[in-house]
């Protein structure tokens, strides 16, 4: 059976990373902490409530994976 997750957030990892550390590898980084999390619990794919900047490295990155919605103030 395919799991379909209808709402996630973009994580954050649990420390800062270091300043150093451009914004495209910090995409990356938040990208495979949510694609991690859903393998570790059985989640196939997922629709993402984030800003472009993360919905267009998820998708880019697992396009079978993720979908996503830009949340808007």
């Amino acid at each position: 059976m395919e799991i379909i997750d209808a709402q996630i957030h973009e994580p954050q990892p649990p420390r800062p990373l270091d300043a150093g550390v451009g914004s495209d590898v910090a995409l990356v980084v938040n990208v495979e902490l949510a694609r991690e999390a859903m393998d570790c619990v059985g989640v196939d794919m997922a629709l993402a409530f984030a800003r472009q900047e993360y919905l267009d490295a998820c998708v880019a990155r697992y396009p079978d994976r993720f979908a996503g919605v830009v949340v808007m103030d």
